[in-house]
């Protein structure tokens, strides 16, 4: 499968507000709960530390820079300071070089202690500790839960392969694992079990069942894909909620039975499966324009029941197919019997055949 295409890095867009939870930018928000929880766990490498600097504001870069290259600059290299200092606003060259001058022993201390004191810096903006992206995706936690019948493991999986797409320095830190370790990687943020992050991303976990993620290369990064229309929602990029984008409830007018020119037997058929308390799939097939969609409708209304019309687009992949599915079961209310129709059906469907 080609590589989705992501919407640019927002990480320059920044509006520093009270303890350093940006408002209006709930991915920043989530990413500086995930960094804290790492800070003093992971391996201080270059991606790592581009990756929390870039939460840090110009003044705790700079009083890291001279804690670096003032108080602890070896002999002979006291002019790498001003060099430094021209790189605040460049993480990627400043973490590039912060950690070539430690293993060139051109800073006089070990990474050991400048985890300490970055973990300083950032307790000092940060706090040190709790939930701090707060109430950050608590409406759409609840929804998606709610929608495709997740757990908060899941939930929490998901979000973190959504502020995959949105924040250029955590891709890249992402990407820098093998499958294994990027699992372990995710357990470490999320602070789930490592059992229990591969079974929400196994095939058959909830988020893949349902069309949420795709994991058709896991061999190379991105080894899980998001779905499009999850990254949308998210995003706020479309007013149309998911239950309405994809079940809607039929409102028109129907034809009368008899106008269509099916045998009597056939449509009695068709009423007592429609009638039956037991689900059951009814596949009708035919060219488009010959009346399968407006028979359907007759048939539904002469039950005395509710047609609700699922739908994903003409290029819907299996995984939308499957997203779509889920939302439909979760909409249509049981209890009034209504009917689900698909305008469209995939072999590759458990459950249905074409």
């Amino acid at each position: 499968m080609a590589r989705r295409r992501r919407r640019p890095s927002r990480e320059d867009a920044v509006i520093k507000i009270g303890n350093g939870i940006e408002s209006g930018f709930p991915v920043r928000a989530k990413l500086i709960e995930y960094a804290g929880r790492l800070l003093g766990r992971h391996n201080l490498t270059q991606k790592f530390l581009k990756f929390v600097l870039s939460f840090l504001s110009m003044e705790a870069r700079r009083r890291l820079v001279e804690y670096l290259y003032v108080e602890n600059c070896a002999r002979g290299h006291s002019g790498l300071y001003e060099e430094r200092i021209e790189e605040l606003s460049e993480m990627d060259e400043l973490a590039y070089d912060i950690i070539k001058d430690l293993d060139s022993h051109k800073i006089k201390i070990k990474k050991a202690k400048l985890e300490k004191v970055l973990g300083r810096l950032w307790n000092d903006e940060h706090g040190n500790g709790g939930n701090l992206a707060g109430g950050v995706f608590a409406g759409e936690s609840s929804h998606l839960k709610d929608l495709f019948q997740l757990k908060e493991d899941e939930t929490e999986v998901l979000f973190i392969l959504y502020c995959y797409t949105q924040y250029e320095s955590f891709e890249n830190l992402c990407d820098s694992y093998k499958l294994p370790e990027y699992l372990k990687f995710i357990s470490a943020v999320t602070g789930i079990s490592l059992t229990r992050v591969t079974r929400a991303l196994g095939k058959k976990g909830r988020l893949i069942q349902a069309g949420l993620i795709e994991d058709d290369n896991v061999r190379r990064p991105p080894y899980y894909s998001l779905s499009n229309e999850i990254v949308e929602y998210l995003s706020g990029m479309t007013d149309t909620p998911l239950a309405e984008k994809y079940c809607r409830e039929d409102t028109g007018t129907t034809y009368a039975i008899g106008s269509f020119n099916i045998p009597e037997p056939k449509i009695n058929i068709m009423r007592s499966l429609l009638s039956s308390t037991m689900p059951c799939y009814i596949l009708l097939y035919g060219e488009a324009g010959t009346g399968k969609t407006e028979f359907v409708r007759a048939v539904v209304a002469g039950c005395r029941k509710q047609a609700f019309f699922v739908q994903y687009g003409e290029d819907g992949d299996v995984s939308e197919r499957r997203l779509a599915l889920h939302v439909a079961t979760a909409t249509v209310p049981p209890d009034r019997g209504c009917w689900s129709w698909m305008r469209r059906i995939h072999s590759s469907i458990p459950g249905i055949c074409s």
